[in-house]
C-alpha cells in the first residue's frame, strides 16, 4: 500500500527527519496485543521482546538514515510545526523460530508514516521476512536485519520522492 503526496511529493524539500517509532497497534504472530504478549510472558522472555523491537527500531534508523541521504534524529517529543517525521509503525511480528529439525522465517510488517507537522503526507506499508537458517538463527538478528531493510526501502522511497521520481 503506497498513499503519496503531489506531485510534487511534500518530501522533496525536507532537509531533516526526526525518527518515532509506534507499537500501539502491533500484534504477535500468537495472535496477542504486544501488552497482552508481554503479560503472558516470563519477565526474562517478555524483556528478550521488548529489546528485540528495540534492535529493530534502531536498525529501522540507520537503514533508513543511510538510503535516503537525509539526516535523522530521534523523535521523542510531539513533532512541531513543520517538522518532518517519519513513524515506523509496526503492526505485525512473528520473531520465528530455529532450532535444528525447526525453522519458521521471522515475518515483519510495518507502515512507515510520514508527516509533516501535524498531516500525514505519504505512507507506506512494508513486508520483510527474514529466513530462519543456521546462519540467522537467533531472533534478534532476524528482526534486526528486517527492520534495517524496511528502513533501506523506506529511505529509498524518500530518495525518490526527492529527486522527483
Amino acid at each position: 500500500m503506497i498513499v503519496q503526496s503531489g506531485p510534487p511529493s511534500a518530501l522533496a524539500g525536507v532537509q531533516q527527519f526526526s525518527v518515532a517509532a509506534d507499537r500501539s497497534q502491533l500484534m504477535i504472530s500468537s495472535g496477542r496485543t504486544l501488552e497482552a504478549e508481554l503479560a503472558a510472558r516470563d519477565p526474562d522472555e517478555a524483556q528478550a521482546l521488548v529489546n528485540a523491537l528495540s534492535l529493530m527500531e534502531s536498525s529501522f534508523s540507520t537503514g533508513f538514515a543511510g538510503q535516503s541521504g537525509v539526516p535523522t534524529i530521534p523523535g521523542t517529543a510531539p513533532p512541531q510545526p513543520n517538522e518532518a517525521r517519519v513513524t515506523i509503525r509496526w503492526v505485525f511480528l512473528d520473531p520465528g523460530k530455529y532450532a535444528f529439525v525447526y525453522a519458521r522465517d521471522a515475518d515483519v510488517r510495518a507502515r512507515v508514516v510520514f508527516t509533516i507537522g501535524p498531516n500525514v503526507v505519504d505512507e507506506i506499508e512494508i513486508r520483510r521476512v527474514v529466513n530462519a537458517s543456521s546462519r540467522q538463527a537467533s531472533i534478534n538478528e532476524r528482526v534486526q536485519i528486517a527492520g534495517e531493510q524496511i528502513g533501506r526501502l523506506a529511505g529509498k522511497y524518500v530518495r525518490r520522492a526527492q529527486s522527483g521520481g
